[in-house]
């Protein structure tokens, strides 16, 4: 019954926003290979990334398995597995860390694509309304874009060993603020859970129980607590006596405008789901005007003043739609409280402190989405719990928003000529079958325990082995000596 909701109209917008989204990430490799296929130069310390070769047994083959387990895993846990990707690129591909990133974001969008197709027919599991928060990622998703712009920059600039070092930090933390929350939610688990006792009861809380009994014909019951018994009574007093029950303040009872919002909740929000591509569109196609190596397509140079104008302008429209999207969230959450709306467990209270800070914790999602070649779930998702969102909604939320952030990126790259698409495409499409394969079997085994703690758990555990794999490579790497020590250029 649930799932007809998504027929119609809503089908037709979810597969439109997956086919101009692929569509696009092949027009843009086309062009980026074409403008960089006469400037290729090897480099002696990093492989050129689009001269690397395909299939090389059995490395590619050890690859393509953790790459699959990886996303089978990680999406479940609402991240993309950038970690993971990392660890395997570097381990049996001996890829450099600015190689490794690029790739890694591909796949990371292989992972968000095939989350998003197992997250749309889900549904809250608490309320009659959609597993996605859509309205939050409007709110969240434009900082994200903005932080992935100076991610980008800061990956081609920096040294190869200030990535990983970075990368260690962030697992590091996330792992130890996840694991926080996971025992939290823990507890209210077992709390909720755990059969309460039914201790012996007093004549007073007897008579106060069935006082509700007596409301239903009007009247409610009222204990008189001066005489308690009938000896010590004065004339004209009782112990127990009726009267007519106080009527509810007027500011206590839902108005009519209540429905209403149940009822659009329940649906899938088209034109929020709209507003977010829209946001994505023009970030993207002023990422594209402004080009990366040589010219762009009206003729643009990396580093002009027109180059810096296009970001500009896409930074102040980002900004422009998270502060309207704000301000449309604070007032739909004062409309709810006025309304006598039930809020459940695991709603966030938008109110004017959260709906305009919290944003800003994307912007280094998206730089560590672009800079480290994470998905930005490890940092967006532990954000949402720490705002007491429900760990499911967290999970679906975060990958949906990964979607957005690893095509922006993943684009971001193309242009700069930094990857190999045979590459990407063969390892973007082994992580979408995991990522489906994931999100399918983490339901059931949420369905199964009634644990929703162990998604968090999860998420803290891959947080720690990635930072654990991560952090022995690059130390190996450097003892080795294979480690680029200096930096470069943006527009070089």
């Amino acid at each position: 019954r649930n799932n007809n909701r998504m027929a119609g109209g809503g089908w037709a917008v979810h597969v439109g926003v997956l086919i101009i989204t692929v569509a696009l990430a092949c027009a843009t490799s086309v062009y980026a290979e074409w403008e960089v296929a006469e400037s290729r130069v090897a480099r002696a310390v990093e492989h050129d990334p689009l001269d690397l070769p395909l299939f090389t047994f059995p490395n590619t083959l050890l690859t393509s398995l953790v790459v699959f387990f990886g996303a089978l895993i990680c999406a479940g846990a609402g991240v993309g597995g950038g970690a993971f990707n990392l660890a395997a690129y570097i381990l049996f591909l001996d890829y450099s860390a600015h190689v490794a990133v690029p790739l890694s974001k591909a796949t990371v969008l292989g992972v968000g694509i095939g989350g998003y197709l197992v997250m749309v027919l889900k549904r809250h599991p608490g309320a009659d309304r959609p597993l996605i928060d859509y309205q939050t990622a409007l709110l969240m998703e434009p900082m994200a874009l903005i932080g992935s712009v100076f991610g980008v920059f800061f990956n081609v600039i920096f040294p190869e060993y200030i990535i990983l070092i970075c990368l260690v930090v962030l697992l590091t933390a996330t792992a130890y603020k996840t694991f926080q929350k996971g025992i939290t939610t823990y507890k209210k688990e077992k709390a909720t859970q755990a059969p309460k006792p039914q201790p012996i009861q007093t004549y007073e809380q007897f008579s106060v129980q069935n006082a509700g009994e007596t409301q239903e014909s009007g009247f409610e019951m009222v204990i008189n607590h001066d005489c308690f018994l009938d000896d010590d009574c004065e004339d004209g007093e009782h112990p127990v006596s009726m009267s007519l029950p106080k009527p509810l303040p007027m500011e206590e009872a839902p108005c009519s405008e209540v429905e209403k919002i149940y009822k659009n909740e329940s649906h899938t929000p088209l034109l929020v789901l709209l507003a977010l591509f829209f946001t994505w569109l023009v970030f993207v196609v002023a990422i594209f005007l402004a080009g990366a190596k040589g010219k762009s397509v009206v003729g643009i140079e990396c580093g002009t003043y027109g180059y810096w104008l296009l970001l500009a302008f896409a930074f102040v429209f980002l900004t422009c739609v998270t502060a309207l999207q704000a301000t449309r969230m604070v007032r739909l959450h004062y409309r709810k409280v006025s309304c006598g709306y039930k809020f459940i467990e695991g709603d966030i209270h938008w109110d004017r402190k959260t709906a305009y800070l919290f944003p800003l914790a994307c912007i280094i999602a998206g730089w560590t989405a672009g800079f480290l070649g994470v998905g930005g779930g490890l940092v967006q998702g532990p954000v949402l719990l720490h705002m007491g969102m429900n760990p499911q909604v967290a999970t679906a939320t975060s990958s949906f928003m990964i979607l957005y952030t690893a095509s922006s990126t993943t684009f971001q790259y193309a242009l700069l000529g930094l990857i190999n698409w045979k590459q990407g495409l063969w390892y973007g499409g082994i992580a979408f079958l995991g990522a489906i394969l994931g999100q399918v079997g983490l339901a059931e085994f949420i369905k199964w325990t009634k644990k929703a703690s162990m998604a968090v758990f999860l998420l803290a555990v891959l947080e720690v082995v990635s930072m654990l794999a991560i952090g022995g490579l690059g130390l190996y790497q450097m003892i080795k000596g294979d480690v680029s020590m200096s930096f470069r250029w943006l527009c070089h």
